[in-house]
């Protein structure tokens, strides 16, 4: 199968298994998207594939197994990319839906990372859960570099007039989700 084929028919498996969701029939979504797994591609369309079969886990709340599912898709995402930020923050979700805190502090500061070094990533939602769950007062010197180096990243990408305002990240986070979700001009 060539590699638009194999897009074609994840999109269509996909599609099939949204679907499905939506009827509340989730084992027969989850079977769609087992079935689109076994096929052979490249590790792109596997980790968006196992992404996706791991947002129908989490949301039937097979936590453990959606975690399973979420890391091994960051294995194949590519490094300091939207998909790994994303898959990140679905980690640092799970985690917290777990109730271990320490480890989705860990994962929503993995998600700034990559927002820092990565290229085109807005990182408004990861700053918002990192501050809500650490506490903005209780951040590190080394955090605080971090979450200042996102806000000004963020703030270029998005172009957001203005300068933010670095002495209030949980109203900068705020400015950037809703700018975020503004067609650019």
């Amino acid at each position: 199968m060539s590699y638009k084929e194999t897009v074609e028919s994840m999109y269509e498996a996909m599609r099939k298994a949204l679907a499905l969701k939506l009827q509340k029939d989730y084992q027969a979504a989850l079977s769609v998207m087992n079935d689109f797994l076994s096929q052979n591609m490249d590790s792109e369309q596997r980790s968006e594939a196992l992404g996706f079969r791991a947002d129908l886990k989490e949301e039937v709340g097979q936590y453990e197994e959606a975690a399973k599912d979420y890391l091994a898709a960051l294995s194949l995402s590519q490094a300091e990319s939207y998909a790994q930020y994303t898959i990140e923050l679905s980690l640092g979700s799970i985690s917290e839906k777990l109730g271990i805190r320490d480890e989705a502090l860990s994962w929503y500061q993995k998600a700034l990372l990559t927002c820092a070094k990565g290229v085109g990533i807005a990182g408004g939602a990861a700053l918002k859960i990192f501050l809500e769950l650490k506490g903005e007062n209780r951040i590190t010197e080394e955090e605080k570099a971090l979450c200042n180096q996102v806000v000004e990243k963020s703030w270029a990408l998005l172009r957001i007039p203005g300068e933010p305002d670095l002495s209030n990240l949980k109203a900068v986070s705020e400015t950037l989700i809703h700018w975020a979700g503004k067609p650019r001009t």
